[in-house]
This record gives C-alpha cells, structure tokens and sequence, in this order.
C-alpha cells in the first residue's frame, strides 16, 4: 500500500538505532589503542569508552570474533551482517555531501504559528499519473508514465478471502528509485498536460507526503532519524526525501498489505499495465500555500453487483522475485491514458491483524488513529481496512472489511494537535527563508537528523545539482516582476474563494488555458480537455475517448532512437508520447 515506504523507513531506524546503540556499548579488542573519549550510550552507563570505526570495525571479521562479552555488568551483542550494513549504510546516508553544520533546530524552540491550520476546503488536483509497471514491458532502460492515470477503483469481493502473504520487492516510491537525480521530474511532466500555464509563483512549499510526516514527528520531539534535502526554487522550498533506498525485499514474513490491495481493487480500463498511482495537490497550510505529493492506493464508489462479479474473476499479479535495473538517467515518456478522479474519492487501505482477547473474544485490530496524519496531509477521506486472521501455510485470510469516512476523526485530530500544526508552519518558513539566503545560483542545503528525538541540523550542500529541469523552471517560474506575481496572486485567490463556495471540489487548475463546467465541476487545461482528458465534478468519472482506439504500438521518435516498443500498446499517435527535456537548469 501506498504507506509502506513510510512505515518500513520509521521501523528500520528504529531497529538501527537500537543495533547502534549495542555496538557503542561494546569495547572491540582491536580498538583499545586508540584515543579514548567519554561516551554514554544513552545514558545509560556512566564509564569511559574508547571511540570507534563502527563502519570498519564491523566489517572485520577478526573485531566480529573478538568481541564477546559485557562491560561493567551491562551485556553486549554483535549486530547481524544485515543490521550491520543497515548502520552503514545510514551513516553513510547522513554524511554524504554534507559539509560544515550552519543552523541548529530543536523542537522546543519553535514558536506556533499565529495562524489557525485546518482542512477547511476541498484541495486542487494540480496534476495526476501512474508509472508502468515494470512487468509489463521488456525494455527497462525506458520509462514510461501515464497521464492522468488513475487509482484502482475499490472493488470489494466475498468473505471470507484467503490471500498468500506479500513476497519479492517492494517500491517505497517510484519517483525515488526510477529518477533518482529529479524526482519531481514526472511530477512536471503530468503537470505539463493537464495544466501547462500553472505556475509556482506563489507556492511557497513542494513537498512529498513523507517530508511533512517526518518534519510533523520532529515538531512533537518524536520520531527517528531523517534526512531531506532543501532547495529553494524562486520562492519555493522543495524538499527531497532521501533514503539508504527506495525499495526492499519482503520474505515468508511479509504482511498481506499489497496483496489486499490487489485482490480488492480493480485497474480502471486501459491501466492494467500500470503501477502506483501519483497525485499532485495544492492547499493552504495555514498562512502557506503547499503543494504536496502522494500515492494513492485506490477510489472508491458504492459497489455494485457487477463490481463484485468482474473482481471475483480476477487474478492478481506475480510477485517480483528479481529486482529490474533501470537507465535512472533516462528521460520518462508520457504516454496519455486514464480518468482524472475527483479528491473527495480518494481512498487508503489498510490491512490489519484480528486481535483477540484472553477468552478467545474478537477485540478489534488496527488503530486508524496511527495513520490519521498520513489521511490528513494526503486530503484521503476514506480508509478501507482488511482485517485478517493467520491461517495454516503462512497465508491471511480476510474476514471483514471496514469502510469509514475519516472526515470527522480528522477534524478532532486537527484540534487536538493544533499546535504542533503550528509549529510546523513555522519551521517549514524558517527552512525557506534560509535556503533563500543561501549563495547561488544554486540555492540548496540538506536537513538531517541524525539522532533519534533529536534536534535537527541545516548543513552545508557539498555537492550541489539543479533539483529541476531547466524547462520546468522557465514555464512553471516565469518571473515577471511584481506586477506579475501580483496578478498571480489575483487568480490564486479566486481560485481560493471559488473552492471556499464549493464550486472547485477536486478540480484541476490552469493559470490561463482552463475550461469550467457550468455545473461546477472539473475545471482542466483545454489542450488536455483536447487530449482526453476527463473529470466531471460530480463524483463520478468516465473514461476518455482516446484517440487511436485500434491500440497499435508506437514508438518515440526522438526517445527510441527508431526502436519499436511492441511491449507497449498505448492506443496514442507517435507524436503524442512526449519526452522530458534531457537539458537541466
């Protein structure tokens, strides 16, 4: 599910911090030589300790010998190969390219804002796509996105529901692993068809989901370790998720979390060779004007009979057992294709063990309250929950499903952590403001937390690379003096009002090229309307008419270099498959 990058990076910390922690409590034989220094691990013993190479020490087979016992009473233990590279590959994530420390931040020194932060208004979908997925073609060193795409619709099946537990690897994010030098990349290529006249000008905030999690846990004094890196754009902060990888490979103890998924959802036509769907959403945050990023696992609609026959039949895909190697330098190509899904459709699913008591009584599993913050910076109204009972052969079988509309849930969550909302409106305009001032032209540094409940660090930016392509900033910056940001601001504030009476629920928003639906629905880029393009505002949505039905396979002119993409039958003239600029700025 759309959640598991963001659980599986806080569960991994946290096991690495306590692997960390036991490897600083030990004195390795082969490090008594070397300068000593008062170390307590947590505090938790008051003696002096010799410093150590973690990283070298435990890559020596002799140093993973000798170390054998306790030290005053307080036992020790040798991490495993694999928490042991987990240690360095963490440390070395928080230490590349990093120089000199410029600002200290600890949670305690920030001020709440002085403005309330509510879900208030329905937010604007700027821009939506699913990536292929990587079975489906043969050619890996292409990538392809799909815009609008669309989320699975929510399809529910019979119950009881026996599903083999998830197995192979498993992608955090998509944008991460298949465009590791520009994420946001595919992000402003969608945004180029569905609105191309857009612009950042008074953005203040682009961020993925994950980035205001892990700064909203860090303005609560909890939390792990994290790092993102920070650029500031025009007037725009951008932050980047960075991680040891984007990816992981689930074994015999996997849980059964995609497995719901695909077992309970349904591609919408002409997606069935896709995977992971992205969405694009601008709200206000407070005073700031954010747009963020997220993955979507599904929508839903009241099920029908007939929902429920088509799901019955349908077989799920194959696990991934052998990791693919992408060129993650190659531009992706868009490929038109999919249904733009309203924002109040949205939906997240769960999957969540039975819990029983001491007398063998049904008490519940799951705490939706967990996954209030991912519902609420994502705008996802409805959770969908599986709850599953082990069964013989290591597989889970589904024995009810729980739909709720979390809005009202939500709205008490909201209240009861206002202040920490606050807070993070003023950290995240302290972070702009002081990349702002960062020399250029390049505007970057990199934010890390390297200890758990700790502070957080501005360092320097060692090695610095445009985050944005040169053509994205030129079309979706274009700075035009005051007067020009001034009449932006003009057409941003309709924008606002229009969504505050209720006409602009889930719609899509161009700056100059636009269209609106006299009945107050989807407002979309009239060169995408042209395109196929759809979304009606009535909570429903349908499929476009897509030109070239016949579903002949095309090729890139200018990507491909001649080659033909038979493994791809994208139903689109060649001149519509569009390829990113490889030029950067």
């Amino acid at each position: 599910m759309s959640a598991f990058g963001e659980r599986h990076q806080v569960s991994t910390a946290a096991h690495i911090d306590k692997s960390n922690d036991l490897v600083m409590a030990a004195v390795m034989k082969n490090c008594l030589n070397q300068s000593s220094t008062e170390v307590r691990p947590n505090g938790s013993i008051d003696e002096e300790y010799h410093t150590i190479d973690v990283a070298s020490t435990i890559n020596s087979e002799q140093a993973r010998l000798e170390i054998t016992t306790a030290v005053r009473g307080v036992a020790t233990q040798l991490p495993t190969r694999k928490q042991a590279r987990k240690i360095k590959l963490l440390s070395g994530l928080m230490t590349k390219d990093v120089g000199p420390t410029l600002r200290i931040i600890s949670s305690d020194a920030l001020a709440p804002a002085p403005w309330e932060v509510t879900w208030s208004q329905e937010p604007e979908l700027l821009c939506s796509y699913n990536w292929q997925d990587i079975d489906a073609g043969e050619n890996h060193s292409e990538n392809y996105i799909f815009v609008p795409g669309a989320p699975p619709k929510w399809t529910p099946l019979t119950l009881p529901r026996t599903l083999p537990p998830d197995k192979g690897y498993e992608y955090m994010d998509h944008n991460h692993h298949r465009q590791p030098f520009q994420p946001y990349g595919p992000m402003f290529l969608a945004l180029g068809e569905m609105n191309p006249m857009y612009q950042f000008s008074t953005v203040d905030v682009i961020a993925d989901r994950n980035n205001l999690r892990n700064l909203l846990d860090f303005v609560k004094g909890r939390g792990t370790k994290f790092r993102l890196d920070l650029y500031v754009v025009g007037n725009t902060l951008i932050l980047v998720r960075k991680e040891t990888k984007f990816w992981t490979q689930v074994g015999h103890a996997g849980g059964y979390g995609h497995r719901f998924e695909e077992f309970f959802t349904r591609p919408v036509p002409g997606l069935e060779e896709a995977t992971s769907h992205y969405r694009a959403i601008r709200y206000p945050l407070g005073p700031l004007n954010i747009v963020v990023r997220y993955e979507a696992d599904a929508y839903y609609e009241e099920p029908t009979e007939n929902d429920k026959s088509s799901s019955e039949e349908r077989t799920p895909k194959g696990d991934q057992h052998v990791k693919p190697r992408f060129n993650l330098r190659g531009q992706p190509h868009v490929i038109r294709r999919g249904n733009v899904i309203d924002c109040h459709q949205i939906a997240e699913l769960k999957s969540a063990n039975i819990k029983y008591d001491a007398e063998g009584r049904r008490n519940g599993g799951g705490r939706s309250s967990q996954h209030y913050d991912q519902l609420w910076f994502g705008r996802t109204r409805h959770l969908i929950t599986g709850f599953h009972d082990p069964v013989e052969g290591a597989s889970g079988e589904i024995i009810s499903v729980k739909h709720k509309d979390m809005k009202e849930n939500l709205d008490n969550w909201e209240r009861g952590n206002q202040e920490s909302l606050r807070k993070l409106v003023t950290l995240l305009t302290q972070l702009r403001d002081f990349v702002k001032a960062q020399p250029g032209p390049i505007r970057a540094a990199v934010l890390v937390r390297d200890e758990t409940g700790g502070p957080i660090q501005i360092r320097v930016m060692e090695d610095k690379h445009h985050i944005l392509g040169h053509q994205f900033f030129t079309k979706h910056w274009n700075y035009k003096g005051r007067d020009h940001r001034e009449r932006q601001g003009h057409r941003d504030q309709s924008a606002r009002e229009n969504l505050l009476t209720g006409h602009a629920r889930g719609r899509l928003v161009g700056a100059n090229a636009q269209e609106s639906n006299p009945r107050g629905g989807s407002m979309i880029s009239s060169r995408f309307r042209e395109r196929g393009g759809c979304g009606n505002g009535n909570g429903r949505t349908r499929t476009p008419a897509l030109e070239g039905q016949g579903g002949r396979n095309t090729s890139s002119s200018r990507g491909n270099h001649g080659r033909r993409n038979d493994h791809i039958s994208t139903g689109v003239p060649e001149d519509k498959v569009l390829r990113m600029n490889e030029h950067t700025a």
